[in-house]
């Protein structure tokens, strides 16, 4: 015998030696636990089913799946809070949490958890940190929720300090920019190189000098192309002045390729 379950009455014709039998008392519900079935599975003798599949994480325990971003920069919120948001479950609004591995981490807006518990969220500053010079330290996120307690990871990047006075050469440095903690510009400097100078920090940039970056007659400054003696083509190439003609004034600038 072939049975059909069916949520809505059909009219069907059947084929020759088939035929469909429709009974409301033979539907089943998830409430009325393992089902059994009139035929072998696979050709085995089995024909009642084991048990319902089994989650795969217990929906009651605090946890935390990812935290974003997974990693701060040092010295990284000075100006505006770094935000950082947790996805997990049962990340409750009555939860406290910790964060360590580093001193002075300054949470600014505390604890915000998503009313079905799967995001929390808070906003930290972090400070210059005494030896964190390079390379990644590891901070430790506890979140305890009455007798429930979760960790998880998140990466500090350590970061270099400049302090700059006197003279500073950019091509004691990489083409593209560096990024520091902070920036101390404690004097007048001459800045000189051929590549350009950025100066880029997470933390404060204190500039109690003047920063000397200009050329000198066909001498460029940092990241400049040279001036051209008369008759000739200044540097940069197509992005140079053009050679004047006669009594003419040299051409202007034009556009220069922008760098890979």
């Amino acid at each position: 015998m072939i049975r059909c379950f069916l949520l809505l009455p059909v009219i069907a014709a059947c084929a020759p030696g088939c035929s469909f039998i429709y009974d409301p008392a033979d539907l089943t519900s998830a409430d009325d636990g393992p089902v059994a079935i009139d035929a072998s599975v696979d050709g085995n003798d089995a024909s009642v089913v084991d048990s319902f599949p089994l989650p795969d994480v217990d929906p009651g325990i605090l946890d935390i799946f990812k935290v974003s971003p997974p990693a701060l920069f040092e010295a990284a919120g000075s100006v505006r809070p770094v935000p950082v948001v947790l996805r997990g479950q049962n990340l409750g609004p009555d939860a406290t949490f910790t964060i360590t591995g580093a001193d002075g981490i300054e949470v600014v807006d505390g604890w915000q958890a998503s009313g079905d518990g799967h995001y929390a969220a808070f906003s930290v500053k972090v400070p210059v940190v005494t030896g964190c010079d390079g390379g990644d330290m590891p901070l430790t996120i506890t979140v305890t929720d009455g007798d429930e307690m979760t960790t998880a990871e998140l990466m500090l990047t350590c970061l270099p300090e400049l302090s700059l006075s006197g003279s500073y050469s950019t091509d004691d440095s990489p083409a593209g920019p560096l990024l520091f903690s902070t920036i101390d510009v404690t004097g007048d400097v001459v800045v000189t190189g051929a590549n350009p100078l950025r100066l880029v920090a997470t933390g404060p940039i204190t500039v109690a000098g003047i920063i000397h970056a200009d050329g000198s007659g066909q001498s460029a400054g940092p990241g400049g192309c040279a001036g051209a003696p008369k008759n000739a083509d200044g540097g940069c190439g197509a992005g140079g002045g053009r050679n004047g003609a006669g009594n003419a004034g040299g051409g202007g600038g034009g556009h220069g390729t922008a760098a890979a």
